[in-house]
């Protein structure tokens, strides 16, 4: 009689994949639906957005400290939703602010000075 072959792997069936697979389909749809309970903001913070901004204005302009930069305390989350900041200094400079998309994404531009 022949010693076996150590290469030769056993043959499993074909219900411990789709066990698998059924699993790692149920973790997904659970994981997928746990980020449904979480609600979008209807507002942005202002405080958050100035934050934002003055480290965009920092980089862009190279300083070395983020600029003071004060915004609306709220504004409602809407895309297409325009609002002004202030950048705070002499003279201040007016900011304006559009949101881009619903989960409060902006895009801003430096106006002149004031």
């Amino acid at each position: 009689m022949d010693p076996p072959d150590p290469s030769a792997r056993p043959v499993r069936g074909f219900l411990p994949g789709v066990i698998a697979l059924i699993a790692l389909l149920l973790i997904g749809l659970l994981w997928g639906a746990g980020d449904l309970l979480h609600t979008a903001d209807t507002t942005l913070a202002g405080s958050d957005t100035a934050d934002q901004i003055a480290l965009g204005i920092q980089a862009q302009q190279n300083l070395a400290q983020a600029p003071q930069v004060t915004c609306p305390a709220r504004e409602p989350v809407r895309t297409g939703h325009t609002f002004d900041c202030t950048l705070v200094g002499h003279p201040p400079r007016t900011i304006h602010v559009t949101e881009i998309d619903t989960r409060g994404e902006v895009r801003w531009s430096l106006g002149a000075g004031t």
